[in-house]
Protein backbone atom coordinates (compact mmCIF):
# COMPACT_ATOMS: atom_id res chain seq x y z
CA UNK A 1 0.00 0.00 0.00
CA UNK A 2 2.82 2.37 0.90
CA UNK A 3 4.61 1.63 -2.39
CA UNK A 4 1.43 2.09 -4.45
CA UNK A 5 0.47 5.38 -2.83
CA UNK A 6 4.00 6.79 -2.98
CA UNK A 7 4.48 5.66 -6.58
CA UNK A 8 1.19 7.24 -7.60
CA UNK A 9 2.02 10.58 -6.01
CA UNK A 10 5.73 10.50 -6.88
CA UNK A 11 6.26 8.11 -9.85
CA UNK A 12 10.03 8.67 -9.82
CA UNK A 13 10.36 7.02 -6.40
CA UNK A 14 9.04 3.61 -7.49
CA UNK A 15 12.40 2.24 -8.73
CA UNK A 16 14.12 3.56 -5.61
CA UNK A 17 11.62 1.86 -3.29
CA UNK A 18 11.85 -1.38 -5.23
CA UNK A 19 15.64 -1.41 -4.98
CA UNK A 20 15.68 -0.56 -1.24
CA UNK A 21 13.30 -3.10 0.27
CA UNK A 22 15.10 -3.03 3.64
CA UNK A 23 14.32 0.66 3.99
CA UNK A 24 10.66 -0.08 3.32
CA UNK A 25 10.63 -2.93 5.83
CA UNK A 26 12.23 -0.64 8.42
CA UNK A 27 9.55 2.01 7.89
CA UNK A 28 6.79 -0.59 8.20
CA UNK A 29 8.27 -2.02 11.43
CA UNK A 30 8.59 1.48 12.90
CA UNK A 31 4.96 2.21 12.04
CA UNK A 32 3.83 -1.09 13.59
CA UNK A 33 5.74 -0.38 16.81
CA UNK A 34 4.23 3.10 17.02
CA UNK A 35 0.68 1.89 16.43
CA UNK A 36 0.95 -0.99 18.93
CA UNK A 37 2.75 0.98 21.68
CA UNK A 38 1.18 0.66 25.15
CA UNK A 39 -1.19 3.48 26.13
CA UNK A 40 0.12 5.39 29.13
CA UNK A 41 -2.49 8.14 29.43
CA UNK A 42 -6.10 8.99 28.62
CA UNK A 43 -7.79 12.38 28.76
CA UNK A 44 -11.41 13.50 28.68
CA UNK A 45 -13.25 16.81 29.00
CA UNK A 46 -16.08 17.14 31.51
CA UNK A 47 -19.37 18.11 29.89
CA UNK A 48 -20.46 21.76 29.95
CA UNK A 49 -17.35 23.14 31.67
CA UNK A 50 -13.70 23.86 30.92
CA UNK A 51 -12.41 21.02 33.05
CA UNK A 52 -10.45 17.87 32.25
CA UNK A 53 -9.74 14.52 33.88
CA UNK A 54 -6.61 12.64 32.88
CA UNK A 55 -5.30 9.21 33.86
CA UNK A 56 -1.56 8.89 33.41
CA UNK A 57 1.34 6.63 34.33
CA UNK A 58 4.18 8.49 36.03
CA UNK A 59 5.73 9.79 39.24
CA UNK A 60 3.38 11.93 41.31
CA UNK A 61 6.07 14.50 42.12
CA UNK A 62 6.93 15.12 38.47
CA UNK A 63 3.56 16.65 37.61
CA UNK A 64 2.70 20.33 37.76
CA UNK A 65 -0.07 21.20 40.19
CA UNK A 66 -1.18 20.59 43.77
CA UNK A 67 -0.38 17.05 44.97
CA UNK A 68 -2.49 14.77 47.16
CA UNK A 69 -0.67 12.55 49.68
CA UNK A 70 -2.45 9.80 51.60
CA UNK A 71 -1.49 9.43 55.25
CA UNK A 72 -2.65 8.00 58.58
CA UNK A 73 -5.06 9.60 61.02
CA UNK A 74 -2.26 10.56 63.44
CA UNK A 75 -0.26 12.19 60.63
CA UNK A 76 2.88 10.28 61.55
CA UNK A 77 5.56 11.01 58.94
CA UNK A 78 8.88 10.09 60.56
CA UNK A 79 10.39 7.18 58.61
CA UNK A 80 13.28 6.78 61.09
CA UNK A 81 11.00 5.14 63.69
CA UNK A 82 10.00 2.29 61.37
CA UNK A 83 6.30 3.13 61.59
CA UNK A 84 6.29 4.82 58.19
CA UNK A 85 8.02 3.12 55.27
CA UNK A 86 10.47 5.32 53.35
CA UNK A 87 9.12 3.66 50.18
CA UNK A 88 5.56 4.79 50.87
CA UNK A 89 4.26 7.90 49.15
CA UNK A 90 4.32 9.91 52.37
CA UNK A 91 7.84 8.63 53.03
CA UNK A 92 8.90 9.83 49.58
CA UNK A 93 7.14 13.13 50.26
CA UNK A 94 9.14 13.63 53.48
CA UNK A 95 12.34 12.75 51.68
CA UNK A 96 11.89 14.62 48.41
CA UNK A 97 10.08 17.72 49.59
CA UNK A 98 11.28 18.13 53.20
CA UNK A 99 14.67 16.39 52.82
CA UNK A 100 13.76 14.21 55.83
CA UNK A 101 13.55 17.24 58.12
CA UNK A 102 10.74 15.65 60.13
CA UNK A 103 10.61 18.36 62.81
CA UNK A 104 9.93 20.96 60.12
CA UNK A 105 7.25 18.79 58.51
CA UNK A 106 5.62 18.11 61.91
CA UNK A 107 5.58 21.82 62.68
CA UNK A 108 3.88 22.59 59.37
CA UNK A 109 1.33 19.85 60.02
CA UNK A 110 0.61 21.22 63.50
CA UNK A 111 -0.13 24.64 62.03
CA UNK A 112 -2.32 23.14 59.28
CA UNK A 113 -4.30 21.02 61.76
CA UNK A 114 -4.62 23.72 64.41
CA UNK A 115 -8.20 24.07 65.64
CA UNK A 116 -9.38 20.68 64.35
CA UNK A 117 -10.83 18.08 66.70
CA UNK A 118 -8.83 14.98 67.68
CA UNK A 119 -8.73 12.11 70.18
CA UNK A 120 -5.79 11.69 72.55
CA UNK A 121 -4.31 8.18 72.36
CA UNK A 122 -2.79 6.51 75.43
CA UNK A 123 -2.04 3.00 74.20
CA UNK A 124 1.75 3.11 74.51
CA UNK A 125 2.35 3.57 70.81
CA UNK A 126 5.42 5.17 69.31
CA UNK A 127 4.88 8.36 67.38
CA UNK A 128 2.12 10.91 67.63
CA UNK A 129 -0.76 10.64 70.06
CA UNK A 130 -3.33 12.91 68.36
CA UNK A 131 -5.78 10.92 66.27
CA UNK A 132 -7.86 12.94 63.78
CA UNK A 133 -11.04 11.73 62.05
CA UNK A 134 -10.60 9.93 58.74
CA UNK A 135 -10.93 12.40 55.89
CA UNK A 136 -9.07 15.16 57.76
CA UNK A 137 -6.99 17.18 55.30
CA UNK A 138 -3.90 19.27 56.02
CA UNK A 139 -2.91 21.75 53.33
CA UNK A 140 0.84 22.38 53.19
CA UNK A 141 2.80 24.87 51.09
CA UNK A 142 6.40 23.97 50.37
CA UNK A 143 8.83 24.75 47.54
CA UNK A 144 6.23 26.95 45.81
CA UNK A 145 3.83 24.03 45.63
CA UNK A 146 0.65 22.99 47.45
CA UNK A 147 0.23 19.56 49.04
CA UNK A 148 -2.90 18.04 50.55
CA UNK A 149 -2.23 15.34 53.14
CA UNK A 150 -5.45 13.40 53.70
CA UNK A 151 -6.03 10.84 56.46
CA UNK A 152 -7.26 7.61 54.86
CA UNK A 153 -6.47 4.97 57.52
CA UNK A 154 -5.92 4.38 61.23
CA UNK A 155 -2.79 2.87 62.76
CA UNK A 156 -2.92 0.50 65.73
CA UNK A 157 -0.45 0.63 68.62
CA UNK A 158 1.99 -1.51 66.62
CA UNK A 159 2.00 0.88 63.67
CA UNK A 160 -0.05 -1.35 61.37
CA UNK A 161 -3.16 -0.37 59.41
CA UNK A 162 -6.42 -1.26 61.16
CA UNK A 163 -10.12 -1.08 60.25
CA UNK A 164 -9.36 -0.12 56.64
CA UNK A 165 -12.19 -0.24 54.13
CA UNK A 166 -13.14 1.03 50.70
CA UNK A 167 -15.87 3.09 52.39
CA UNK A 168 -13.14 4.97 54.25
CA UNK A 169 -11.47 5.80 50.94
CA UNK A 170 -14.77 7.07 49.53
CA UNK A 171 -15.32 9.22 52.62
CA UNK A 172 -11.78 10.61 52.55
CA UNK A 173 -12.12 11.54 48.88
CA UNK A 174 -15.35 13.38 49.61
CA UNK A 175 -13.67 15.35 52.41
CA UNK A 176 -10.69 16.08 50.17
CA UNK A 177 -12.89 17.71 47.51
CA UNK A 178 -14.52 19.86 50.21
CA UNK A 179 -11.11 21.02 51.39
CA UNK A 180 -9.98 21.82 47.86
CA UNK A 181 -13.16 23.80 47.28
CA UNK A 182 -12.72 25.84 50.45
CA UNK A 183 -8.96 26.58 50.44
CA UNK A 184 -7.61 25.49 47.06
CA UNK A 185 -7.03 27.32 43.83
CA UNK A 186 -7.93 26.46 40.25
CA UNK A 187 -4.54 24.88 39.38
CA UNK A 188 -4.35 21.20 38.34
CA UNK A 189 -4.81 18.64 41.12
CA UNK A 190 -2.59 15.54 41.04
CA UNK A 191 -3.81 12.48 42.95
CA UNK A 192 -2.44 8.93 43.35
CA UNK A 193 -4.53 5.79 43.84
CA UNK A 194 -5.17 6.51 47.53
CA UNK A 195 -5.15 3.38 49.68
CA UNK A 196 -4.46 0.98 46.83
CA UNK A 197 -1.40 -0.61 48.45
CA UNK A 198 -0.85 -0.14 52.17
CA UNK A 199 -4.51 -0.21 53.20
CA UNK A 200 -4.59 -3.89 52.18
CA UNK A 201 -7.89 -3.63 50.37
CA UNK A 202 -9.03 -6.28 47.90
CA UNK A 203 -10.21 -3.88 45.20
CA UNK A 204 -8.15 -3.70 42.01
CA UNK A 205 -6.20 -0.69 40.81
CA UNK A 206 -8.89 -0.21 38.17
CA UNK A 207 -11.49 0.04 40.96
CA UNK A 208 -9.49 2.76 42.70
CA UNK A 209 -9.20 4.76 39.48
CA UNK A 210 -12.94 4.47 38.88
CA UNK A 211 -13.74 5.50 42.45
CA UNK A 212 -11.67 8.67 42.14
CA UNK A 213 -13.46 9.48 38.87
CA UNK A 214 -16.88 8.81 40.43
CA UNK A 215 -16.21 10.87 43.53
CA UNK A 216 -14.76 13.79 41.61
CA UNK A 217 -17.58 13.77 39.05
CA UNK A 218 -20.16 13.98 41.85
CA UNK A 219 -18.26 16.81 43.56
CA UNK A 220 -18.10 18.79 40.32
CA UNK A 221 -21.75 18.53 39.26
CA UNK A 222 -22.54 22.03 40.54
CA UNK A 223 -19.07 23.57 40.88
CA UNK A 224 -15.60 23.59 39.39
CA UNK A 225 -12.86 22.48 41.78
CA UNK A 226 -9.88 22.89 39.46
CA UNK A 227 -8.93 23.15 35.81
CA UNK A 228 -7.70 19.57 35.62
CA UNK A 229 -7.61 16.43 37.73
CA UNK A 230 -4.65 14.13 37.02
CA UNK A 231 -4.98 10.58 38.36
CA UNK A 232 -1.47 9.14 38.57
CA UNK A 233 -0.70 5.43 38.32
CA UNK A 234 2.84 4.57 39.41
CA UNK A 235 5.06 2.75 36.88
CA UNK A 236 5.35 -0.14 39.37
CA UNK A 237 1.57 -0.55 39.51
CA UNK A 238 1.36 -0.36 35.73
CA UNK A 239 3.93 -3.13 35.31
CA UNK A 240 2.57 -5.42 38.04
CA UNK A 241 -1.19 -5.09 37.66
CA UNK A 242 -3.63 -5.51 34.80
CA UNK A 243 -4.55 -1.90 34.08
CA UNK A 244 -6.66 -1.67 30.93
CA UNK A 245 -6.40 1.87 29.60
CA UNK A 246 -8.90 1.21 26.82
CA UNK A 247 -11.60 0.25 29.32
CA UNK A 248 -10.62 3.12 31.61
CA UNK A 249 -10.87 5.50 28.67
CA UNK A 250 -14.42 4.31 27.89
CA UNK A 251 -15.37 4.60 31.56
CA UNK A 252 -13.84 8.05 31.86
CA UNK A 253 -15.57 9.33 28.72
CA UNK A 254 -18.92 8.04 29.99
CA UNK A 255 -18.54 9.69 33.41
CA UNK A 256 -17.37 12.98 31.89
CA UNK A 257 -20.30 13.00 29.45
CA UNK A 258 -22.94 12.01 32.02
CA UNK A 259 -21.61 13.05 35.48
CA UNK A 260 -25.13 13.45 36.83
CA UNK A 261 -25.69 9.69 36.50
CA UNK A 262 -22.80 8.83 38.82
CA UNK A 263 -23.99 7.19 42.05
CA UNK A 264 -22.57 4.78 44.58
CA UNK A 265 -24.29 1.38 44.61
CA UNK A 266 -24.23 1.22 48.43
CA UNK A 267 -25.41 4.77 48.99
CA UNK A 268 -29.12 5.09 49.84
CA UNK A 269 -31.18 7.12 47.43
CA UNK A 270 -32.70 10.38 48.53
CA UNK A 271 -36.47 10.18 49.21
Amino acid sequence: LLINVTSFVLPATKPYLSDNSYLLIGVIVAMAVWVSRPRLSVLSNVKNCDMQIEIQVGNLFDFRGACVIGTNSTFDVDTSTGVISPNSLQGQFASRVYKNKFSELDADLERALNGLGFDELNDGREGKKKKYPLGTVAQLRKSNKIFYMVAIANLNSHGSIEDSSFDNIQHSLSELWKKVESVGNIDPLVIPLLGSLRCRLKQSRNDFVKEIINSYAVACIDKKLCEKLIIVISPQDYRKHEIDFEKLKSYLNCKCTFPELTAYPNKPESP
